[in-house]
């Protein structure tokens, strides 16, 4: 989880080691942002009411110039602060003030912005995306007028509107807010399809945050005086949806939902009670036939270790994958065996060829699910790979 970027706290070093495992050069963003709140100047707020951070949960190549620009405009903001300084700008105490207040604004918003950057990669990874958003237009949807890029120019400095900057900066906050909650409720919405699909099938993911951390105290009213959550919390929920969906994306590669052949197509004999087709007396029929041309290429339904890969009477060339939590797949028939007893496999891996060995009639893949040692019907469990096809990888 994300920590507290408080000068109070000493959470610094968890957000430092966070971004450190997300490939992200803390030192670089730290240093950056010191300059800024080092100074008097509260100019820095600027940076982000441009139409960079409405890049960042975009799912297109300009998030990394997105943020590359960002970092250009902390630079050359340093050329400016140093300017101003040398020009004894900041004299009135007054406005000194209310410039150390909008630091701290500013302090909260660049805290905001890295956590933001990286959520969003991380959600672009997973394939969570969200709209564009936009920044606050308190500022008529432009930055704040500085000199930034702007030639040196030895005259009088324009007056410096910190009202302005102020309101501008309290949108920004929000959007920011708004952001971490659309990854939030994104992310929540993935996890919950995926979670209300396998339930159907008898599957419940162990997923973080199901069970509650223990937490208690005297109930006292709350105190209007008090922050409101800050970003820290906002980035918390923001990384255990993500977390929660990644749980959920893990379920999905686990369990036997995926197609066992490259196309599903004709069914020549379903699951359950069937003419036998050689004594055609009424017989049960354990799994699903599916007719295909010899040496068609079987697959993995789901991931899991090979319990068997051999000859089985009335199966003949035959293969066994348990999937745990007590599932199993099967398939027989096979003209080829592409895996031995033991070996780990994933989803969707070759495993075998299509044949007709065994009690068989005709080339065709006899695919059989198996819950505690009893056959299902194999069809509720393709379905539910067919409905969660955009969140398979």
């Amino acid at each position: 989880m994300f920590a507290s970027n408080h000068p109070m706290s000493p959470a610094p070093r968890k957000l430092r080691a966070f971004l450190k495992e997300q490939l992200i050069r803390p030192r670089a963003i730290y240093s950056l942002f010191t300059l800024l709140l080092a100074s008097n100047i509260a100019l820095g707020v600027s940076l982000l009411m441009s139409p960079e951070i409405g890049q960042i949960l975009t799912r297109n190549a300009g998030q990394t110039q997105a943020f590359e620009q960002y970092q250009d405009r902390i630079l050359r903001l340093r050329m400016e602060v140093d300017r101003l300084h040398s020009r004894q700008y900041v004299q009135d105490g007054g406005i000194n003030l209310k410039l150390q207040q909008l630091i701290i604004k500013q302090q909260a918003l660049s805290e905001q912005y890295s956590y933001i950057r990286v959520l969003a990669q991380k959600a672009q990874s997973m394939g969570i995306t969200t709209a564009s958003a936009q920044p606050n237009n308190a500022a008529g949807g432009k930055i704040i007028a500085t000199s930034i890029g702007a030639p040196p120019y030895a005259g009088p400095v324009a007056p410096f509107n910190i009202d302005t900057l102020s309101r501008s900066i309290t949108g920004m906050i929000n959007d920011s807010h708004a952001v971490l909650s659309e990854i939030s409720q994104n992310a929540k919405t993935s996890t919950i399809k995926i979670i209300n699909a396998l339930k159907t099938i008898g599957i419940a993911p162990d997923l973080p945050g199901n069970t509650a951390l223990a937490r208690g105290g005297p109930f006292i009213a709350a105190n209007p005086a008090l922050a409101e959550p800050s970003s820290l919390e906002a980035a918390n929920q923001a990384q255990l949806a993500l977390d929660r969906f990644e749980q959920a994306r893990l379920a999905l590669k686990i369990a036997p939902i995926h197609a066992p052949l490259p196309k599903m197509g004709r069914i020549s004999s379903p699951f359950g009670n069937r003419a036998d087709p050689f004594g055609k007396a009424r017989a049960f029929h354990s799994g699903i036939d599916y007719p295909n041309p010899k040496g068609t290429a079987v697959f993995s339904a789901g991931q899991g270790t090979i319990l068997f890969a051999g000859w089985k009477t009335g199966y003949g060339k035959f293969i066994e994958i348990d999937h745990g939590n007590g599932l199993v797949t099967r398939y027989a028939h096979l003209s080829r065996l592409l895996v031995t007893t033991g070996q780990k496999i994933n989803a969707g891996d070759l495993i075998g060829k299509v044949g007709s060995t065994g009690r068989s009639t005709g080339p065709h893949l006899h695919f059989e699910v198996r819950k505690n040692n009893v056959a299902v019907n194999p069809a509720p469990y393709l379905r539910v790979g067919e409905r969660l096809a955009s969140f398979i990888s």
